[in-house]
């Protein structure tokens, strides 16, 4: 079921990283109405004092131009980095995001590579996920399918339903 506006801001302000994760499905789909993304990011810029949870958020909805409208990198990356050096798991797997698939001159598979890593050793299914594509295409490093079959199964392991047949 997805969660309304209030649950999110909730599972934000607990820092609640399971929640938050369950949620990350609907907003990676773009499965909310639009206002939504603007409604969150209106909150929590008038918070003080975000937790690390409420900095990756912040940083995901710089970091995508269909939530806000407007890219910002360096503003994607302030938030981010924020919560990644808090240890905040999906922090750490927007940052590769932000790396992996950023303008040409600002992409880097191997930071991309390095924050999935972080991100997959505290179980987060969508950074194993992406280490797998990564092992799979042999984006900045050598193709190994068995290195990649290893991160697919880990992130079915982790719930990961797009790769379970």
């Amino acid at each position: 079921m997805k969660p309304t506006l209030q649950q999110i801001i909730q599972s934000l302000s607990d820092n609640n990283i399971e929640e938050i994760e369950k949620s990350y499905k609907f907003f990676y789909f773009k499965k909310y109405e639009m206002d939504i993304y603007q409604q969150i990011f209106d909150i929590l810029n008038r918070k003080d004092n975000l937790n690390s949870s409420e900095n990756w958020m912040l940083g995901e909805l710089y970091s995508n131009n269909i939530y806000l409208g407007n890219k910002n990198f360096n503003q994607a990356l302030y938030y981010l980095e924020l919560g990644a050096n808090d240890g905040n798991t999906m922090a750490l797997f927007s940052l590769g995001l932000l790396y992996h698939s950023s303008t040409r001159e600002r992409t880097s598979y191997q930071k991309a590579k390095e924050y999935f890593e972080l991100s997959a050793k505290q179980n987060n299914r969508y950074a194993q996920y992406s280490l797998g594509w990564m092992y799979f295409g042999g984006h900045d490093v050598d193709k190994d399918y068995e290195k990649a079959k290893s991160y697919f199964m880990l992130a079915i392991k982790q719930g990961f339903l797009a790769l379970q047949i």
